[in-house]
């Protein structure tokens, strides 16, 4: 796998990379699949983001998706969901994801553990979100709200092993 384009995340006026995919576990319950322009994206999406107030937010998500409606019955398409004939591909944003949204929506679906490299770049990986940065700004969400930030140091001995 190439190495990807990170979503963006904004913190205290700073944007960053993100080397996390908080939007996939909407996107899978959805059903909604992107298409990949290209090696290097291949969830298909950028999406930015934004930390306030300990929580966080969904900004706004580029991309294109299939919209052909999904018929269990059907074979799975190119665009890996089930349906008939071609897939018909268009260009989707926060207001498809999120009818009725005000350009901000409250992340509430992401659980986990955030990954946010910060400082030099100590070693390029072909592969993923597997390069090696200085340290990593860490926040642990739990339904969008942000419980622990914790700032990881890359050791300086040893540091190609650090994430393995």
């Amino acid at each position: 796998m190439t190495a990807q384009i990170a979503d963006r995340i904004l913190i205290e006026g700073q944007e960053f990379g993100l080397f996390s995919e908080p939007l996939n576990e909407y996107l899978t319950r959805a059903n909604i699949s992107f298409t990949a322009p290209n090696t290097a994206l291949w969830r298909g999406y950028i999406a930015r983001w934004e930390v306030a107030d300990s929580q966080l937010f969904l900004l706004g998500v580029w991309g294109q998706a299939c919209t052909v409606q999904v018929d269990e019955a059907a074979p799975t398409a190119e665009c890996h969901r089930k349906h008939g004939g071609q897939c018909v591909v268009r260009g989707l944003d926060l207001r498809d994801l999120f009818p009725g949204s005000n350009g901000r929506v409250f992340a509430d679906w992401v659980s986990g553990r955030l990954r946010i490299p910060q400082g030099k770049l100590l070693e390029y990986v072909h592969m993923g979100f597997e390069s090696i940065y200085q340290r990593y700004l860490l926040l642990d969400v739990d339904h969008g709200v942000v419980k622990n930030t914790t700032i990881a140091e890359t050791p300086q001995s040893k540091w190609w092993t650090f994430w393995k």
